[in-house]
């Protein structure tokens, strides 16, 4: 097979996002930070390279979709995807018996194919012919209706952000997501296109696309870090290594912890919303490098779930003495710029709504 620089492209991309996924296994604590990030990234890659093998010109193979476990991967990466994406643009979906409804498609898709394959479907009434191809009607479909069904939960996602947010709430860290969204969509179209004229061109192009956004996303997370704790977590990345020298030695760690506890308790450094780890570095003397290998080494918390843990104690304490206050306005007073990133951030550190939170401890007072 000869690989053009489209090939390689995909091929790329596949197999970044493969080794994305795969540095969640490797990670010290051998813990996964987000599930949802390591199941759609190995997805991601798996169905590019797979795809991939079966686009090879000029000979290609229009009932490359032959394989039920891929109907079943494909189909799952839509609701997949759609949890990803909700835990950063609006939050953690607290995922329930009833969410089970969401991998129906792929269990159907699944059998429907292995009825295909098996011959059970198969006959001469399911063969059509296209642009001088025979094709299965049955995988042909199926190919269709996953363009649809991914489309569906894209625009799902969009509408449901969008519901939730007004121009003013909108974090700026939120873009970058939107856009992604918004890039595949077309990526959805170009293949859509693709299938109907039957063109392994554009459905490499289609393919390509998808790999950019894996190339994009690894290299977007590892240089802001700080925006993204929870993917800078779920890459397995570590400011400092275990190989590394330390750069604590040098620092007087009991005086570093009381300059920080000062700045936290005293100064409430944690309400500036535009607090980021070099910010507080420097007011501390230090190099961000020392202060994010302080947080995770003698802390055990990298930087935001540190600073989001203090504003969410804010919050908390604000919610008990000033009942009169709007939710809101509790929200901007602790630090956060945005009742979502707020409400995800309670969520995660109580489990539990801010108004619930305030409706049991005022029962409770």
């Amino acid at each position: 097979m000869n690989f053009s620089v489209i090939d390689l492209g995909i091929l790329f991309g596949g197999l970044l996002a493969i080794v994305t996924a795969i540095a969640q296994i490797l990670r010290p604590n051998k813990k996964f930070g987000n599930i949802e990030f390591f199941i759609t990234f190995l997805l991601s890659g798996v169905l590019c390279i797979y795809l991939l093998v079966h686009f090879s010109e000029p000979n290609f193979d229009y009932n490359y979709t032959a394989s039920p476990l891929f109907f079943l991967i494909l189909y799952l990466a839509s609701p997949l995807y759609y949890l990803y994406s909700h835990r950063l643009l609006i939050g953690v979906i607290d995922v329930k018996t009833k969410h089970i409804i969401h991998i129906v498609p792929a269990i159907g898709a699944f059998i429907i194919s292995i009825f295909n394959v098996t011959g059970i479907l198969t006959s001469s009434s399911f063969q059509i012919i296209l642009r001088n191809h025979e094709v299965n009607t049955v995988q042909y479909l199926l190919s269709i209706f996953w363009l649809i069904h991914m489309a569906v939960y894209i625009i799902l996602l969009e509408v449901k952000f969008f519901i939730n947010h007004s121009y003013y709430t909108i974090n700026k860290n939120m873009y970058p997501v939107l856009i992604t969204l918004l890039y595949l969509k077309v990526a959805l179209v170009v293949q859509f296109i693709a299938k109907i004229v039957f063109n392994p061109f554009l459905m490499k192009i289609s393919l390509l696309m998808i790999s950019i956004i894996n190339v994009v996303w690894y290299a977007f997370t590892y240089i802001y870090p700080d925006k993204y704790s929870d993917l800078d977590e779920c890459l397995g990345y570590k400011p400092v290594s275990n190989k590394r020298k330390s750069l604590l030695n040098r620092l007087n760690i009991d005086e570093l912890h009381h300059e920080l506890e000062e700045l936290i308790e005293n100064g409430k450094i944690f309400c500036d919303e535009d607090l980021t780890l070099n910010k507080l570095a420097a007011l501390l003397g230090i190099s961000h490098h020392q202060l994010s290998e302080f947080l995770n080494k003698e802390l055990k918390m990298n930087f935001n779930n540190y600073i989001n843990y203090h504003r969410i104690e804010e919050a908390k304490r604000l919610l008990i003495l000033d009942t009169d206050r709007s939710i809101l306005s509790i929200a901007l007073s602790s630090g956060f710029n945005s009742t979502s990133v707020f409400y995800s951030a309670f969520m995660k550190f109580t489990g539990q709504t801010p108004v619930k939170y305030q409706k049991t401890c005022l029962q409770n007072s």
